[in-house]
């Protein structure tokens, strides 16, 4: 079988609007899920991020709910690209060694897909260290005082948006998040470069270095607020089909340290699909790295996040979700509070004492569990 370039699928990918009829715009999750596999979401993403309709719950549950052998592949999308003017085919035609080649995929090997995407990557991490050097510290900013968080190693944009830098466990910047100062009816506020890298990036708010808790959230306002609250660094990874793979990341590089994964807890998507993504993805990524989950119990009825509860309860709330995760732990296991003193657990909880209250549950290997929401 002749390669397919992954480069002209992006491409063809471009010339389709990503306001679609939802029949057409599933259909093209299908081609990519069928010609590239778990490899083409990050492409069907950042490509829905254009619509003005855009809810990260809605792909990720679209993404998991179509299946690779549905009968739509990536010769669909060349012919919807076609109709908006993209020009011949995702055939590699052109010499396949040699200096500045692009590399290809195979429709039978998906798992060749995300080194084929270098060459995109490179191209975002050059435009987002432009950005970057050119956004500003220290400027106001409407985002922030809108979420009531303060700003931790981000910057401002001349538009007055929000740029938070999305990093690899080595620090290289890879790519961007921008969030507009106010969320405009049917347009997404929030914004990656297209063809960059997101899977296993994520940016500190806190420094992490020898911190014996570590926190994992969402969104960046979010991990913000926990790290108001706790004092403990938080780690933003963007969205909750990322928490894993930065679970992941955090546990390799602070093997000795607790981590929480603070999920959002996401009930409107609950009801329209059955999953609650952010319980689900959280307690599969706490499962991968031995770590704990904390939900914001507490909610007012349209929130679904820890922002949401210390915009509404304050955050000694959030506090109390988040330490209880450890005492549920000791709870479950008391042998584990041996293990945390010696890790210093508990000197670095917050000064303020809050009671034994059940807001979260344990994760051990991938064992089934129970949530106690008394």
């Amino acid at each position: 079988m002749r390669p397919l370039s992954f480069d002209r699928v992006h491409e063809a990918l471009q010339h389709i609007p990503a306001d679609q009829p939802r029949e057409d715009w599933v259909r093209v999750a299908m081609a990519l899920k069928s010609g590239i596999g778990e490899d083409g979401f990050n492409l069907f993403d950042t490509w829905s991020q254009g619509g003005q309709t855009y809810n990260a719950g809605d792909v990720q549950a679209t993404w998991r709910s179509v299946k690779p052998e549905g009968g739509v592949g990536l010769g669909t999308l060349v012919r919807m690209a076609k109709s908006h003017g993209f020009k011949g085919s995702l055939r590699d035609n052109g010499p396949r060694t040699g200096p500045g080649h692009s590399r290809i995929v195979h429709q039978t090997e998906p798992a060749l897909a995300e080194r084929a995407a270098s060459a995109s990557h490179n191209a975002a991490a050059a435009s987002a260290a432009s950005i970057w050097e050119q956004a500003n510290d220290g400027a106001p900013c409407a985002y922030l005082d809108r979420k009531g968080v303060k700003a931790y190693g981000v910057r401002v944009d001349k538009d007055g948006r929000l740029v938070v830098p999305l990093r690899d466990a080595a620090g290289v910047l890879w790519n961007v998040q921008r969030i507009a100062p106010e969320k405009q009816p049917g347009k997404p506020d929030k914004l990656f470069l297209p063809g960059g890298r997101k899977s296993g990036l994520w940016h500190w708010c806190g420094n992490p270095n020898g911190a014996a808790v570590l926190l994992i959230a969402d969104g960046y306002a979010t991990a913000a607020s926990l790290n108001e609250a706790t004092g403990w660094p938080a780690a933003v990874a963007f969205d909750a089909g990322n928490l894993r793979s930065v679970a992941s990341g955090v546990r390799q590089g602070h093997p000795g340290a607790t981590i929480i994964l603070c999920a959002d807890d996401d009930a409107s998507t609950a009801a329209m699909t059955s999953h609650n993504t952010g319980r689900e993805k959280a307690t599969a990524a706490a499962a991968a790295v031995g770590g704990l989950v904390a939900l914001p119990l507490g909610l007012p009825a349209d929130g679904t996040d820890f922002n949401d509860l210390a915009a509404h309860a304050g955050l000694a709330a959030v506090r109390q979700c988040v330490t209880a995760a450890i005492d549920r732990a000791h709870a479950v296991d008391p042998n584990d509070r041996a293990h945390d003193d010696q890790r210093n657990v508990t000197a670095a909880r917050p000064v303020t004492e809050v009671p034994d209250i059940t807001c979260s549950v344990p994760v051990t290997g991938t064992d089934p569990f129970t949530l106690d929401e008394s």
